[in-house]
């Protein structure tokens, strides 16, 4: 967001039409008022259904889905073995990805709606490293 706006005002800064500088600096209002009205963390209604170790999926690019297990210390079970987080580069990469924050691919059902477990940890439901 902070890109988009920097680069909308800097081109209001150098257009020489006023209609145009106009228009930039009310699309770069728009955009922090969009990103204003936006719920910074998505609370989890019924939070004291879920059970761990809880069931988990992801799409994976070499093996498509993939469930596994989430436990409370934030560790993932995978076809046996244990990984320390959901975003662990060895577990990444037996999935076929590169490194990059998984918490946000790995998902999990409660009550017929599926969340992502970047869920579990803004809701302080899980137990995770100091971010």
């Amino acid at each position: 967001m902070r890109d988009i706006v920097r680069l909308l005002i800097q081109a209001a800064r150098e257009v020489q039409s006023e209609e145009l500088r106009n228009a930039l600096l009310t699309a770069a209002e728009e955009e922090v008022r969009a990103v204003a009205r936006r719920p910074r963390k998505r609370v989890l209604e019924n939070a004291e259904k879920l059970k761990f170790p809880l069931t988990i999926s992801l799409v994976s690019p070499e093996r498509g889905k993939v469930t596994a297990t989430l436990n409370a210390d934030a560790s993932v079970v995978l076809d046996g073995e244990e990984y320390p987080t959901p975003s662990s580069d060895p577990l990444m990469k037996s999935l076929g990805f590169e490194r990059g924050n998984a918490w946000p691919r790995w998902r999990f059902e409660l009550d017929g709606q599926t969340y992502p477990i970047q869920v579990l940890r803004d809701n302080d439901l899980i137990q995770t490293r100091k971010r």
